[in-house]
């Protein structure tokens, strides 16, 4: 299974973007079905996301892609690999 380890210098996991911020993806982890229902729900390479809403409880995290909000726990988001944009900061150590 691929881990993001070595890409940690370039970005981090969308499960590390703060509320309202937003990132560029970079890359999709993990196999099989995840990774294949993430693709299709449209957690594509170079597409822009928002995170929109954090649960009371944290979790799950809303977030908002190709003008659908759409929720994710953070074990799935922590598969989504960003680059942040706009001068955000990732949250290391929140996934």
């Amino acid at each position: 299974m691929e881990d993001n380890i070595g890409l940690r210098g370039q970005g981090c996991s969308l499960a590390e973007l703060p509320e309202h911020t937003w990132g560029r993806i970079t890359q999709v982890f993990g196999e099989g079905f995840w990774r294949r229902r993430l693709l299709e729900l449209g957690f594509i390479p170079g597409t822009v996301v928002e995170v929109v809403r954090t649960s009371l409880a944290g979790d799950p995290v809303a977030y908002r892609i190709k003008g659908t909000t759409i929720a994710l726990r953070k074990e799935q988001a922590a598969l989504i690999f960003v680059q942040p944009l706009f001068n955000a900061t990732c949250i290391v150590g929140n996934s």
